[in-house]
């Protein structure tokens, strides 16, 4: 079983204090968020056309700290 990485969880509510009780968040809302372009967020981070869920953008923040 997979381990969680560190600061997992921190990095989930701080992203669920900022956008609230969503489903998803779609590349405007996380490229305002993070101060980057769509188009990066689109490159880096994987946001498809649909969003992506918040636990899954926390993960990627998370590695993009590890690069």
């Amino acid at each position: 079983m997979a381990r969680e990485r560190e600061g997992y969880r921190e990095q989930l509510e701080v992203l669920m204090n900022h956008f609230g009780d969503v489903g998803l968040v779609d590349v405007h809302q996380v490229a305002h968020y993070i101060g980057m372009s769509e188009r990066w967020c689109r490159d880096r981070l994987g946001v498809k056309r649909n969003g992506l869920t918040l636990p899954v953008l926390a993960i990627r923040l998370l590695e993009l700290c590890d690069e």
